[in-house]
């Protein structure tokens, strides 16, 4: 417990928690003390300096660095001084801190030693034992650093093998101690990650308490502030204001304007304020009454009841070296190396627990994604083995049935009759097992009976329907695009342009390419790495467009219509509409000779066994299509095919260079119309015996293997089949 008259005429430099308790403190005993807070990281800032959005921007404009980049050097910056140094990091962090310096976008506080002298005492709180670094700092200004005191004591512990049996426990231990008249408001679970999180919001409802929600999200995953965003990259101030006005009974309006006043001009700071969005945490809704979540190093009163789950080899979560400053130069200035770090760390940990009066400690074997060891700090504990009453059924009788069904499921399914199951069928009989009511009587939304369906839509329907119904039906999931669709329109769009206008000079392909891709990045609202990725695929496409326009000297027909949208009236409700990425075709005699082309930007492949089921229909829909448009022709079709356009395949392999595998990889695959003696096939590629442009094997026999080949009647076929599953959907 921290003795508050000792702060009197001191400046504090300690966590928020620790402040907020010795505020509560002063004002619970009526004392009025002289008293300053500073949090370490506001005290390095005013010692040494500070830097706010415009120094990222310099970094990031000047030198091309990523945002995320540029607040590591700005971090590392407090470590090296100004003097020479041999290694090449240091060396530039401090050119970089000189240059930075000489342009004023350091922010320095000259008056901050004035400001030191006035106090008594710096006492620096609730951190433990401190870095190297830090430490000479302080003894620099005769601080005096509290580090916590270890006491001798028994650690109550207790081990689970699932988070589920954990939580249990935690709940009805804290029924123990309610029904013993502890003030809920003196409870608190420390430690509790997300992963937690869908425990306690399914318990809560099992209990007549609650253990309270935290909210780990970012600003950035609101609805009102991805609109703001997007309204933030119109660059038109009316219709800022306007989106501010309307959105002014928001909670978290005065947030996002909090940010925003920060940046004189909005159209240069983009970028940056975005990422700050993506930085800022939702504020958590304080309430009183509740089971109240901590972190490590919060302080506690006495009376308090500690449950601190989790404790595996993540408590405490120790480092590796991967700063930027690696151990191999530390010493250099005055950092302490990874393994100190780390013992430090454990004795922190170590000796903050003692301080607790009454901690619970727990920890489980797996969760539903992980599985986890104990925490190595149970090597320094002397521990005594609680009692587990997560087998409890005297709190809940809401859980009770829950546990109950489970019970009944391993006996039904299984013949494994669990410990209690006769007990719990005494108590609840059949507990309403098996018996469902699968009604929907909440939706009351008038449907359009007429249905306009594309292949996006039927894929959704033949993996889910009731996905498929309530996202685009009901349309209760209107998402944005999501980040590979975008990445696919960037590659249609170009190559359309592209070879449509027959566009062949290397300047004018490079702006086209230009110009999509920031279009996207300006609409989007992409992170950093994601801006980087879709930059990077400028030389993809480059490439592309050169392997492409070779194929086409080898493509023996002359028509070629891209991105062709073809909508089709199945009957009075349906219709099917869809865009053929590229469509080749001849006229030859009376025969309209076909070639289909889906590109794609990702690794899926045409499964024909999948059809039946209404998937992979995406190729068929293309022959569906064109039966339709060359619907009074008499159609024959060479093949129908995928183009990958991104080549995923990196892996090294002698003798086989990536710009071979690139070759291959933008091969057609798919299926080529092995009739009339090839007669179709050699007038689409005339080579295609030992082609470079399909991806096919004929054999010895003349024979196209099964996978790549199909007849007239199989072609016919699968157009019959397609139609019949675009009407099943409809």
């Amino acid at each position: 417990m921290i003795d508050i008259g000792y702060l009197d005429n001191a400046l504090v430099i300690c966590p928020s928690a620790v402040k907020n308790y010795s505020l509560k403190k002063a004002a619970e005993n009526n004392k009025l003390l002289n008293w300053k807070f500073m949090s370490l990281e506001e005290f390095i800032k005013n010692y040494f300096f500070d830097y706010d959005h415009r120094t990222i921007k310099y970094l990031v404009d000047k030198y091309q660095m990523r945002i995320d980049v540029a607040k590591t050097y700005l971090k590392n910056l407090y470590f090296a001084e100004d003097k020479e140094y041999e290694n090449k990091k240091l060396k530039e962090l401090v050119d970089y801190k000189k240059e930075l310096s000489d342009k004023n976008l350091l922010i320095k506080n000259p008056l901050f030693t004035t400001y030191l002298k006035k106090w008594d005492k710096i006492i620096v709180l609730g951190y433990g034992k401190l870095d190297n670094f830090y430490k000479n700092v302080f003894d620099n200004i005769n601080s005096k650093i509290i580090e916590f005191e270890f006491y001798e004591k028994e650690f109550y512990y207790n081990e689970f093998k699932t988070m589920e049996e954990e939580v249990q426990h935690l709940y009805n231990s804290i029924s123990q101690l309610l029904e013993n008249s502890v003030d809920i408001n003196n409870i608190y679970v420390m430690n509790a990650d997300s992963s937690y999180d869908s425990y306690f919001n399914r318990y809560n409802n099992y209990f007549h308490f609650k253990i309270e929600e935290k909210n780990e999200d970012t600003l950035s995953s609101l609805t009102i502030v991805k609109e703001f965003v997007d309204v933030l990259k119109e660059n038109n101030n009316e219709t800022l204001k306007s989106f501010l006005d309307s959105n002014k009974n928001s909670k978290h309006i005065n947030t996002i304007i909090s940010i925003v006043n920060k940046y004189v001009q909005l159209d240069e700071y983009v970028d940056l304020i975005i990422d700050e969005l993506n930085n800022t945490k939702v504020k958590n809704e304080t309430y009183t009454n509740i089971v109240k979540r901590a972190n490590l190093f919060e302080p506690f009163e006495d009376e308090d009841y500690v449950f601190l789950v989790g404790f595996n080899d993540n408590c405490p979560s120790l480092s590796v070296d991967t700063d930027y400053i690696t151990d191999d130069i530390k010493h250099l200035v005055n950092l302490s190396k990874t393994e100190e770090k780390n013992n430090v760390k454990k004795e922190n940990v170590l000796n903050y627990l003692s301080n607790i009066n009454n901690l619970y400690l727990s920890y489980c074997e797996n969760s539903l994604m992980d599985s986890f060891n104990k925490s190595i700090i149970l090597d320094y504990m002397i521990v005594n083995k609680n009692e587990n009453n997560s087998t409890s059924y005297c709190y809940s009788d809401k859980l009770n049935r829950y546990r109950f069904s489970k019970k009944l499921d391993q006996f039904s399914k299984y013949h494994i009759r669990e410990n209690d199951l006769e007990r719990l069928y005494a108590t609840y009989g059949k507990n309403d097992y098996q018996k469902f009511d699968h009604g929907y009587k909440q939706i009351n939304k008038q449907i359009n009976k007429a249905v306009e369906l594309s292949y996006s839509q039927i894929n959704s329907f033949y993996q889910c329907p009731f996905k498929y119904y309530v996202e685009r039906v009901l349309k209760l999931n209107d998402e944005k695009s999501q980040f590979n669709m975008q990445l696919g329109n960037i590659f249609h769009e170009v190559l359309k342009e592209v070879f449509e206008n027959d566009i062949t000079d290397e300047k004018n392909i490079n702006e086209i390419i230009d110009g999509k891709i920031n279009k996207v990045i300006e609409v989007q609202q992409y992170t950093e790495s994601e801006k980087y990725f879709t930059k990077s695929l400028k030389q993809e496409l480059l490439k592309d467009i050169e392997i492409i326009r070779n194929q086409h000297q080898q493509i023996g027909f002359d028509n070629y219509e891209y991105e062709k949208q073809v909508d089709i009236k199945i009957d009075e409700n349906i219709s099917f509409n869809g865009v053929i990425d590229k469509l080749i075709h001849k006229q030859i005699d009376n025969d309209r000779l076909i070639a289909v082309v889906d590109y794609k930007t990702g690794s899926e492949e045409y499964k024909e066994n999948m059809i039946e089921d209404g998937l992979s229909l995406q190729l068929p829909s293309y022959l569906y299509l064109t039966s339709k448009l060359f619907e009074k022709e008499n159609k024959k079709y060479a093949g129908f095919y995928i183009q990958h356009l991104i080549n995923t395949d990196n892996k090294y392999e002698v003798n086989k260079p990536i710009e071979v595998k690139k070759l291959n990889s933008m091969k057609l695959n798919g299926k080529s119309n092995s009739d009339e003696d090839f007669n179709i096939l050699e007038h689409f590629d005339q080579n295609f015996r030992e082609s470079e442009l399909i991806n096919i094997y004929v054999s010895k026999e003349d024979k196209i293997s099964y996978k790549k080949g199909i007849d007239n009647v199989g072609i016919d076929k699968l157009i019959q089949l397609t139609e019949e599953k675009i009407s099943e959907a409809g």
